[in-house]
């Protein structure tokens, strides 16, 4: 995205940081943790350091020196601008992470915590920034192999074949490896993993369209054989169901039989809404379902062989909401449960709410979900996952007072498809709808960061039909980077509903805002990109979209501006550079002190 940022000299003891903006501005510099150089971290540290790429550049991390209270205290790597995005591997000790990269113009996060008690000096990491220059044809996939305790595969390795073509192998010799494959458009992409090295559990490896949008997770430890195929189409796939923001919709009441090889490729569980599931997520997936009359919901969890699955259950909530946010209203981990079966779930006879995965009375089985008029169509959000990470599958059955009690009110409509397309400056939001009944309208929504959303346009329903319709809404000037997308509908009875949420990776390559010192107190030189002539508008807005302060200029009377940051409270701040007319001059990022 638009951060790069050096280490920050902030430390909050229990919350997040904000760390240091401007694109490159971390290139060739060394980071620390909290401590610096010389000194160790604090107790008690929840941070979070996100470095970026410029546009076109690869950015490499290569850890020089770490250590941490082992077990305790936790260096977490993320793929991209949160740590909320993909998870490289989390790290504790003395073992040195190694190297990782991002992809061209994209970011790594650093999410680092420590208990009460002892500190380390920490860590020390070196960044560097090379031109990338993408491999031909059409788009180009990124594999990125990765090992968790830095040795490598041994003699494991993934073979990429391309329309059937001769496998070309490759492994790791330290902590990860990537490498770009360059397709094109109707090509057969297949990858088969080879399982003959030791140590299985420290392996994984994904395949992401660009770098960006991740098309397979093979999670850990990966399975043999050949473990994805498809006919390239370059366009990002919609979310996967392991994600939260992929998660399926439960219409009725119709038991449900699955199973799942991967954990996604998002975290969407933390220490602030795992409640029981200690172990965060394994092979799981994510539901979504809505009573529309009063009673108790039941339901039976049963495995295809001696598997431990494990539930929880967040709600109730106006609308999905991804990742679900503090603990959930029922969690089973169980593990075995006393009886000696490996069932689990929700029953009457129960009266607890959370089941850990041992201590007395340990069942598996905690108590039905109450639904009182105020819960009636409201949204519950659910995640089962294979604590074992074998890949067998399970069976749900539901145990309903009233048959029929689950509806639809996730989105009432029968939706075939939805997903978002790049363009060069615009995203095309397409849906199809198998069927309408008393539909009034699709509103698009869009957001940055997959929870906020705000809505972007809308299109009149057909209202009533039994066949396919499609639908499609462009979106101009979506933000640089990932772009989520769902659909509120409205129903002619003032009924609303969502659906799921899809998401679009996009680069145009904007010109950069390069403020000068950064961060700033009292006032603020802007470096304007080349080539603006006539009247513009310069805004700051905040971290929920809010424009705090605007300057509107006829010329620009120069390569640099300044800006008074006066009245403006600390914190971190986007640059939006506009015509008149509305059209993007250029972006860029600010740390108010």
């Amino acid at each position: 995205m638009w951060i790069a940022s050096l280490r920050s000299t902030l430390v909050l003891a229990g919350a997040g940081i904000c760390a240091l903006h401007g694109v490159g501005q971390g290139c060739g510099t060394t980071v620390y943790d909290s401590g610096g150089s010389g000194g160790a971290y604090g107790n008690n540290q929840n941070l979070t350091y996100t470095y970026c790429a410029p546009p076109g550049q690869i950015m490499t991390i290569n850890f020089t020196s770490f250590n941490t209270e082992a077990f305790y205290d936790e260096l977490s790597i993320h793929a991209g601008p949160s740590n909320a995005s993909p998870q490289i591997g989390i790290y504790s000790g003395t073992t040195l992470p190694g190297s990782y990269s991002t992809p061209p113009g994209g970011c790594l996060t650093l999410w680092f915590t420590s208990d009460g008690t002892v500190t380390a000096p920490g860590w020390a990491a070196t960044l560097t920034c090379v031109p990338f220059v993408p491999p031909a044809g059409d788009c180009y996939y990124v594999l990125e192999l990765t090992d968790s305790y830095g040795d490598g595969w041994g003699t494991s390795y993934v073979g990429v074949s391309i329309n059937g073509g001769p496998y070309t192998n490759y492994s790791v010799t330290g902590s990860t490896f990537s490498v770009p494959i360059g397709v094109n458009i109707g090509d057969i992409i297949a990858l088969n993993y080879n399982a003959s090295g030791a140590w299985q559990g420290e392996n994984a490896y994904t395949l992401s369209l660009g770098g960006t949008s991740v098309v397979f997770n093979s999670g850990t430890p990966p399975a043999a054989g050949i473990s994805y195929a498809t006919t390239v189409d370059c366009t990002p796939p919609p979310a996967p169901p392991q994600d939260c923001i992929g998660g399926v919709t439960i219409c009725n009441s119709t038991a449900i039989n699955n199973n799942s090889t991967n954990t996604g490729n998002v975290v969407d569980l933390n220490s602030s809404n795992q409640g029981c599931l200690s172990s965060q997520e394994q092979q799981g997936t994510w539901y979504f379902f809505s009573p529309n009359t009063t009673g108790t919901i039941g339901m039976t969890i049963t495995p295809s062989g001696a598997v431990d699955y494990d539930f929880a259950i967040w709600g109730p909530l106006s609308s999905v909401s991804c990742p679900p946010s503090g603990p959930p209203l029922r969690c089973s981990y169980a593990y075995p449960p006393s009886a000696g079966t490996y069932l689990t779930g929700m029953a009457n006879g129960y009266g607890d709410v959370s089941e850990a995965a041992g201590g007395i009375g340990v069942d598996g089985f905690v108590a039905p979900l109450t639904i009182g008029a105020a819960q009636v169509g409201q949204v519950y959000i659910m995640y089962i996952d294979n604590f074992d990470i074998t890949g067998q599958a399970f069976s749900m059955d539901w145990n309903l007072s009233t048959p029929g009690m689950l509806d639809c009110t996730v989105l009432p409509v029968d939706l075939l498809d939805l997903r978002a397309t790049r363009k060069e400056r615009a995203v095309d939001v397409m849906w199809t709808t198998g069927s309408e009944s008393g539909t009034e309208r699709f509103v698009v929504q869009h957001s940055t960061n997959g929870t906020d959303f705000t809505p972007i346009g809308q299109l009149p329903a057909a209202g009533e039909s039994q066949g396919a319709i499609s639908y499609a809404l462009e979106h101009p000037e979506p933000r640089f980077g990932i772009n989520y997308y769902r659909l509120e509908q409205h129903d002619l009875d003032g009924s609303v509903s969502y659906s799921t949420t899809v998401q679009v990776a996009f680069a145009p390559d904007p010109h950069v805002i390069l403020p000068r010192p950064n961060p700033a107190s009292g006032k603020v030189e802007i470096d304007l990109p080349s080539g603006i002539t006539g009247a513009f508008a310069l805004s700051m807005l905040d971290a929920s979209g809010r424009v705090v302060r605007r300057w509107d200029l006829n010329e620009p009377g120069g390569r640099s501006m300044a800006v008074s940051l006066e009245g403006i409270e600390a914190g971190c701040y986007v640059i939006d550079l506009r015509s008149n007319a509305g059209a993007v001059l250029g972006s860029g990022r600010i740390v108010v002190q």
